[in-house]
C-alpha cells in the first residue's frame, strides 16, 4: 500500500513538471513567432 502511494506521488510530480515545461515552451515559441513576424515585416518594408 505504501508503495502505491509513493508511485502516485512520483507520478503526480512528474505530470506537473511536464505541464510546467509545456507552458515554458509555448512562451518561447510565441516569442520566436513574434520575432519572425517582425523580421518578415521589416524585410517587406525594405524591399519596397
Amino acid at each position: 500500500m505504501k508503495m502505491i502511494k509513493v508511485l502516485l506521488v512520483i507520478a503526480a510530480v512528474s505530470v506537473s513538471s511536464l505541464a510546467m515545461a509545456e507552458g515554458g515552451s509555448d512562451r518561447i515559441f510565441d516569442r520566436a513567432h513574434a520575432a519572425n513576424k517582425a523580421a518578415m515585416q521589416a524585410y517587406c518594408d525594405a524591399s519596397l
